[in-house]
């Protein structure tokens, strides 16, 4: 029979949950490059921006600006400059419009049977069909969600009155763009962060209604199943809400298809909030978009009583106290794990139940801990919900540090137990088979141990054990871990015969072997199922946005101990779980958007990791900086030759001194950096050598940048002037060079050819600038996606 996903009902739906992920990418992508002209009021644009109400009368609008010859020539500059951007804003807006047809489409159609013996219920019973179609309906509420959240309704009216402006013939009434028009109405401007905050978003779901009975159906469905068996790789009922927090998103995001639940259903929305919502009030509803559910359904009845008496200041309190006085507790275990030459494979292999409730409890408390601290920066219903959660910064930045490490090694010592299992337990299976062979030839009376003892009993049974050993299958782990358990216990019962008792040799054989038999099935137990766990439990999803916040924090960190660049590698690649679940059904689907979305996250991911770098480069010119300024007053250049009675003149140790400990700073920021290892951060490598490479680039373009800036700032303009300004920016650009030249054995980059591009490029740059706006008019950005398959 063929996987659901293999049939066309399957198939279709798939491809549905596809392009949602590929836009919300592309929401996400242009919202962050809306062009300024479009958002500040005192834009030279913002005559040529309407509303909605330029479709009532266009012929005005166009006349006044017709009429108006400053405008007119506005005008065209606004077409040539925004035309390609707002093509591409309504190639969004018309995907979002075409996503809901087809999936309503595709209800009908299985309500009518169109795909051969599938309908809804039978989807809903399939495991695959029911995650799809629930991610299906969920991510149009998602993408109206963010919608709302990141394009405020006057931004994106105006986006589409302009894209029809400059499409010129183009007539909006005759187009599908209509469904967009009647729900792209005003609504309060989004709050600029991660935490949802959005005015009456069941009115932008009423728009796109979905039947009735379906969404209470999937409501019904998400509040009594597991549905991604999540339950599994959280077995401690202290972490069932935790396990259950992605069907708790889904949940919150249905439940505006059916307002009445919300408003009316008391009985419901009190098992909903029992079973998903007894601890957590701060939800994570996608890509670290979270929402406060206190505030978010204070204006439904029914859900805001259900929530209100959970979520009580007596219930936090609790909750707060017990999850930040886990963290020292789980540091102290952390520690103990992370300590030199523990992780290695026979602790794992033995302690591995061990481990994993750790990183459990570590994982889980991150969680809750950070998702509730950030409601401290966000208004909250109850304020003094907000004074509960401590500001835990420091510890959560730890824990978060060593968690990221723990996960790293134990994935990388299980990965390669994993690699080495049948090697291993073959390696095992010998040992314990040569064991029986020498005893058994030991009671023969051929082979000595000790001293000759034959005993044929014991020669058979030996030789009998040595034959059970062999023939174990390891194909066949269920029934070899039921032999070997039985071949241990029949050796602990042979060592009390008396004919082995007198024998410390026999006696330590059998210990070897019975040994070795355990560490068989220590291997047996080694499972690709562990992996799948502790990547489950690392998922940190639900941070994107939120880890923001320790940026600064992890800067100092790096500032105090520069070889924390080799811990964040670790919660660098932690923070890929971000990706996983946009780019999986992409991926699936075998998604021609594939790349382009992955490229778009990857991007993101590797912007973040520059911006935590960002340090090491800075504090590397500050020291440059100090270094350049000592150069230039203190230390002159040695000549060739000197008299030596001018040695001490020369020497200056002090400043010697100090410019050999900058050097040693700079080398040891450099090590940090270096300590990382090349890895993949989605489609994009990730190389520690041009990561550095490109901070200094940077930094060192700022710096030149400032120093032309700073010097070449004339008061008189006369040709004594102008010569002072030179001498003296040449010799702040040579002690620049020199410092370069300098420090580029200890940052292990050329830093001559680095300063010498960043000046060239900088007087180009400017140059080109010059004549780009003498004779061209400046296009808004345009940024490149592969494929377009809305």
């Amino acid at each position: 029979m063929l996987d659901f996903c293999e049939q066309s009902v399957g198939v279709a739906l798939l491809q549905l949950v596809s392009r949602a992920q590929a836009l919300i990418a592309e929401l996400l992508r242009l919202s962050d490059r809306v062009p300024e002209e479009f958002k500040s009021p005192g834009s030279i644009f913002a005559p040529l921006l309407f509303d909605f109400r330029y479709f009532k009368s266009p012929d005005v609008f166009e006349e006044r600006i017709e009429s108006n010859a400053e405008l007119s020539s506005l005008d065209d500059e606004f077409r040539d400059k925004f035309s390609d951007l707002l093509e591409r804003f309504f190639q969004l807006f018309n995907g979002i419009v075409n996503y809901y047809l087809d999936l309503t489409r595709y209800l009908e159609d299985l309500q009518e049977g169109v795909y051969i013996q599938s309908t809804v219920e039978s989807v809903l019973h399939n495991e695959d069909g029911c995650q799809l179609l629930v991610e299906a309906l969920v991510l149009l509420g998602v993408v109206l969600i963010l919608l709302e959240h990141r394009l405020d309704g006057t931004l994106r009216e105006n986006l589409l009155v302009s894209y029809f402006r400059c499409k010129g013939t183009f007539d909006p009434t005759s187009s599908p763009v209509v469904a967009v028009t009647a729900f792209l109405q005003s609504s309060p401007p989004p709050v600029p962060a991660t935490m949802l905050n959005l005015h009456r978003p069941e009115e932008s779901f009423s728009r796109f209604p979905l039947p009735s009975s379906l969404v209470k159906t999937v409501i019904g469905r998400l509040k009594s199943h597991d549905l991604y068996n999540q339950v599994g790789h959280y077995p401690s009922p202290d972490h069932r809400t935790t396990a259950l927090l992605g069907q708790a998103a889904s949940l919150y995001v249905l439940l505006y298809f059916a307002p009445t639940i919300l408003h009316s259903d008391s009985v419901m929305m009190r098992e909903i909030v029992d079973k998903f919502f007894r601890v957590y009030w701060v939800l994570p509803v996608f890509m670290g978009f979270t929402v406060d559910l206190l505030s978010a359904w204070s204006r439904f009845k029914a859900a805001k009583n259900a929530i209100s008496s959970s979520i009580t200041l007596s219930a936090v309190r609790v909750v707060s106290q017990e999850q930040i006085s886990k963290v020292q507790t789980l540091l102290s275990d952390l520690s103990a794990f992370l300590s030199e030459g523990v992780l290695n494979q026979d602790f794992v292999l033995n302690n591995i139940s061990t481990l994993l409730s750790c990183a459990r409890d570590c994982n889980a408390t991150l969680r809750w801990l950070l998702l509730h601290n950030i409601v401290r920066f966000f208004p909250c219903e109850i304020r003094k919900l907000r004074e509960l959660v401590s500001n835990q910064d420091m510890a959560l930045l730890t824990l978060l540090l060593d968690t990221s490490r723990l996960e790293f090694e134990l994935k990388n010592v299980y990965g390669e137990l994993l690699k080495r299992k049948e090697s291993r337990w073959a390696e095992s299976k010998t040992i314990v088979a040569e064991c029986m062979n020498d005893l058994s030839a030991f009671f023969s009376g051929v082979k000595v141990l000790s001293r000759t003892i034959r005993d044929e009993n014991l020669q058979q049974w030996f030789s009998q054990m040595c034959s059970e050993v062999n023939s174990l299958d390891y194909s066949e782990a269920v029934t070899a871990g039921r032999k070997i358990q039985h071949i241990i216990t029949a050796l602990e019962e042979v060592e009390h015969f008396h004919q082995i008792q007198g024998s410390l040799q026999t006696k330590q054989y059998l210990s070897e072997a019975r040994m070795q038999l355990q560490e068989m099935i220590r291997t047996l137990n080694v499972q690709e199922s562990t992996l799948a766990t502790i990547s489950v439990i690392s998922d940190c999803s639900y941070s994107w946005g939120l880890i923001g916040e320790f940026t600064l924090l992890i800067q100092s960190q790096i500032q105090n101990d520069p070889f924390t660049v080799s811990k964040l590698q670790c919660l660098f690649l932690k923070l890929r779980s971000v990706m996983d679940i946009p780019l999986l059904r992409l991926y699936q689907s075998q998604s021609a958007d594939l790349d382009s979305v992955s490229e778009y996250y990857s991007s993101e991911l590797i912007n973040y990791v520059r911006n935590v770098l960002e340090i090491v480069p800075a504090s590397m010119f500050t020291i440059l900086n100090g270094v350049i300024k000592e150069q230039m007053m203190n230390l002159s250049e040695i000549p060739g030759r000197f008299e030596k009675d001018s040695l001490k003149d020369y020497a200056k140790l002090d400043e010697r001194y100090a410019l050999a400990k900058a050097t040693q700073r700079v080398a040891v920021f450099t090590q940090g950096i270096m300590s990382m290892k090349r890895t993949f951060i989605g489609a994009i490598e990730l190389d520690p050598r041009q990561l550095l490479e490109e901070g200094i680039r940077r930094k060192l373009a700022e710096e030149i940048d400032l120093a032309l800036k700073k010097t070449l700032v004339f008061s008189t303009g006369q040709t004594d002037d102008l010569e002072d300004k030179l001498e003296a920016l040449s010799a702040s650009l040579s002690s620049q060079r020199q410092s370069m030249e300098y420090f580029q054995d200890y940052v292990h980059v050329h830093g001559l050819k680095l300063w010498q591009e960043e000046y060239t490029n900088i007087v180009n740059h400017n140059t080109e600038l010059v004549l780009c706006f003498m004779f061209f008019k400046p296009k808004a950005k345009i940024f490149n996606r592969d494929v377009n398959t809305f």
